[in-house]
């Protein structure tokens, strides 16, 4: 995890540090093609997509889940986080209860 830049948020008016997590995308496996598929198919996808995403999230922003606690348990961020340094999972939760507290105040 690194420091990025600070920025002043509107509304409350807090200097607050950004960071970043590196990750090295490139080393996944691609999935193998599916064939071809129709437009009305990627449709569907993209909307089942979306609504997982947008389940996800609610489930973060109501404390139902630990966003954090992927970075220890999600195979993929395992996977391309190997190369970098370890980052504690007591940090990122401590960011994302940073993040989650704006945005409440929001």
């Amino acid at each position: 995890m690194r420091s990025v830049d600070h920025v002043l948020m509107t509304g409350p008016g807090i200097i607050t540090k950004l960071f970043t997590v590196d990750i090295n995308w490139e080393i996944l496996e691609l999935d193998p093609p599916t064939g071809k598929v129709s437009m009305y198919q990627k449709k569907i996808n993209r909307g089942l997509g979306r609504k997982k995403r947008e389940r996800f999230k609610e489930l973060a922003f109501n404390g139902e889940i630990e966003v954090s606690s992927r970075f220890q348990t999600d195979i993929a961020i395992k996977k391309m986080r190997d190369m970098y340094t370890p980052v504690s999972h007591y940090i990122i939760l401590f960011c994302y209860l940073i993040f989650r507290s704006f945005i409440v105040i929001l």
